[in-house]
């Protein structure tokens, strides 16, 4: 019903070319500082909430290039889109739910080398690994159903997995401290879990080896 409504509302906006993308909560103090840096008009990214202090959902588009209608460029979705659109993140959000789940069910699994365990992935420069906020329900039921383990290390990977066996969740924890390290846009490297309903924080990632 929401994706329904979501998408009712965003009759003024470009919808085509809309995408997801899932940012660490100081982007937004980035782009004002980039805005000011760049002598432009002073606004706010659109963002709703992802992981509480970890993870914001924002939004971007691909639109035609200034004075080159041939080229597409991308930019940041902005406060100021949202009031020329007459509409707000959160319907934004819910008007992306169709495309999350459809990236969910593409989402490539992998089998872990040694041991009996798989897990999800989504490697996607478009943003599209932000359908594990926009569709967790999805995403759950291709592991088995809840509870899953859910890891956003940039805003270009998404890792899942069902939790519970020891020896699954340490790989991946250093799994996901390695390509957190290597981002070059981090996100978190706290992995959450996903009960149907609920999101919690449930561990902190782990290096490899202990540091000296």
């Amino acid at each position: 019903m929401m994706e329904v409504l979501g998408a009712a509302a965003l009759a003024a906006a470009p919808v085509e070319g809309l995408r997801a993308v899932v940012a660490r909560p100081g982007a937004a103090d980035d782009f004002r500082a980039w805005l000011v840096s760049n002598h432009r008009p002073e606004t706010t990214l659109a963002c709703t909430e992802g992981w509480a202090g970890l993870a914001s959902l924002c939004f971007r588009i691909w639109e035609p290039a200034p004075g080159d209608p041939v080229r597409r460029s991308r930019r940041w979705v902005t406060a100021a889109d949202l009031t020329a659109w007459a509409t707000d993140a959160v319907l934004l959000r819910a008007a992306l739910g169709v495309a999350g789940r459809e990236h969910v069910a593409q989402a490539t699994t992998h089998q872990i080398e040694g041991i009996s365990g798989e897990y999800l992935k989504i490697v996607d420069g478009d943003g599209w690994s932000a359908s594990a906020l926009l569709a967790p329900d999805a995403l759950a039921a291709r592991l088995g159903g809840p509870p899953i383990a859910v890891a956003l290390p940039s805003d270009t990977v998404m890792l899942a997995w069902k939790p519970g066996n020891d020896q699954v969740d340490l790989i991946m924890a250093v799994g996901v401290h390695e390509v957190f390290a290597a981002a070059e846009a981090p996100v978190t490297e706290v992995v959450h879990r996903w009960d149907g309903t609920t999101w919690t924080a449930w561990a902190m990632t782990l290096p490899a080896t202990p540091s000296p």
